[in-house]
């Protein structure tokens, strides 16, 4: 069976394109003839992109700084986006159709009937979604952003797709289809008397979530300049070229992650690849909760994460360079709000000066601190130095979270 013209000539062009990026790295990088591939390349049909940036990584791994493809420094990128009039809000990674079941007064699980609920609400959930929920709700208000997942074929899916699709919140939702499948979904237990609730998850669709499916939408979005969100790690498959995607991403864009919780073994599976994004600081901000810190740094190989004073884990991990530039830590809920500020060996702790009383309330409550410290981070007075900038987000991210807690 002979080849197709277009895929012949696509092979020679990516021969082509190959042997002239070696050759640019044997004579130290010629930055105008790297770019000058780089726009070739562009015109190329999407689906032969993916290969001739893996053949272009094996070749010459420095070709993205050679084409000025690298982002500049978090300081410079940060300034850029603070100067636009709206900031592009990019959000990756864990969507849930929730069922939230009210009131589930049981103790324990046992066999028999529980008629006592008085409602069962179908929203919107996953940190994603939620941090857009709140980043629309903000005092300067009106945020929209962008939201990228996966989606299966099933009823439960098409009803998702629907909620997202009128949900004021979202711009756009660019997602995956899995086929076969049902979207991620969860089960809330809400506890009456505003105590915590439990959560029963099916991650369904989301484990196929991965770059190679969002990327190009991603970069359109991001192409200006934005902030770009990651949740849900552990539940998808965007462990899969994580690094090579990340350093594909626009050069104005500062992107933020939050794993959320994870079980031991899913560490040991797609665990690397984010300790290497970490390490290359390929991710600005690394946003978690204490107990997330710790299962992440046990996860990673540091001795006693569990047990040790938390300032004491916090070093050990940047004396093994496995975290960002900053990893932010949200405390454990107390009567005054606190966060920690991790840089570069250096851990500072900042609180809210005033009490807050607690409550659980609805599900997702706690994603109004990642919401808090996103749209601080994106729309604060331009001219900042950096520590200051991100110190002063995580403050707004404590208020925010501080006044989310309190509402009923």
């Amino acid at each position: 069976m002979s080849a197709s013209p277009n895929s012949a000539m696509g092979a020679i062009l990516y021969g082509l394109i190959s042997a002239a990026i070696f050759a640019v790295a044997v004579k130290c990088a010629y930055a105008p003839l790297v770019r000058f591939l780089i726009w070739i390349g562009r015109r190329l049909p999407p689906r032969m992109r993916p290969r001739l940036r893996h053949g272009a990584d094996r070749v010459f791994p420095g070709w993205r700084t050679a084409g000025g493809l690298a982002r500049p420094p978090l300081d410079w990128r940060l300034q850029q986006i603070r100067e636009r009039k709206r900031v592009a809000y990019a959000l990756v990674g864990g969507v849930y159709l929730d069922i939230n079941l009210h009131p589930v007064n049981v103790g324990e699980l046992r066999e028999g009937e529980f008629s006592g609920l008085d409602s069962v609400r179908l929203d919107v959930g996953g940190s994603a979604a939620w941090v857009g929920h709140y980043l629309y709700g903000m005092p300067e208000g009106r945020q929209r952003s962008f939201l990228f997942s996966s989606l299966g074929d099933d009823a439960f899916s098409q009803d998702l797709r629907q909620r997202v699709k009128y949900a004021d919140w979202v711009k756009k939702f660019h997602y995956g289809e899995a086929k076969y499948s049902q979207c991620g979904l969860s089960v809330n237990l809400e506890n009456p008397n505003d105590l915590p609730s439990t959560t029963l998850t099916h991650r369904g669709s989301l484990g196929s979530l991965g770059w190679r499916q969002i990327l190009a939408p991603l970069t359109k979005c991001t192409k200006r300049g934005g902030i770009i969100y990651i949740s849900g790690y552990f539940r998808t498959n965007l462990c899969n070229g994580l690094s090579r995607a990340l350093e594909a991403l626009p050069a104005q864009t500062v992107v933020c992650i939050d794993h959320g919780r994870f079980q031991p073994e899913d560490y040991r599976h797609t665990g690397a690849a984010l300790t290497k994004a970490f390490s290359s600081a390929l991710v600005d901000v690394y946003l978690c909760s204490t107990t997330e810190f710790r299962d992440f740094a046990s996860g990673a190989g540091v001795e006693g994460a569990q047990d040790r004073p938390l300032e004491e884990v916090i070093k050990l991990c940047e004396a093994r360079q496995i975290l960002p530039p900053f990893t932010v830590i949200k405390g454990k809920v107390g009567t005054a709000p606190t966060a920690y500020i991790a840089h570069y060996g250096d851990v500072e702790t900042i609180e809210l000066s005033h009490e807050v009383a607690h409550t659980h309330g609805r599900v997702g409550k706690q994603n109004a601190f990642n919401a808090g410290f996103l749209h601080e981070l994106g729309s604060g007075q331009p001219g900042s130095d950096l520590y200051t900038a991100v110190a002063g987000a995580v403050r707004c991210a404590l208020e925010t979270w501080a006044s989310t807690m309190q509402r009923t």
